[in-house]
């Protein structure tokens, strides 16, 4: 994907669903910024499926990715 402006900050929302056999897991939301391709991630945040994981990602001004 190609961007007006390559060093520009854009932030990425990343959802992980908890493993079905594991025990009191959680789903993860990742909060990550990418800038020249170059991905840190700089919040994990537990919620409870995609739903939430949205509103979230919104509320982080975060562009959903995998969800």
């Amino acid at each position: 994907m190609f961007y007006e402006n390559e060093t520009s900050p854009v932030i990425e929302a990343f959802y992980y669903p908890c493993a079905r056999g594991l025990q009191g897991g959680t789903d993860t939301l990742e909060i990550a910024i990418r800038v020249r391709g170059d991905r840190r991630i700089t919040q994990e945040i537990a919620v409870c499926g995609k739903r939430e994981a949205r509103k979230v990602a919104a509320a982080h001004n975060a562009i959903p990715w995998n969800f």
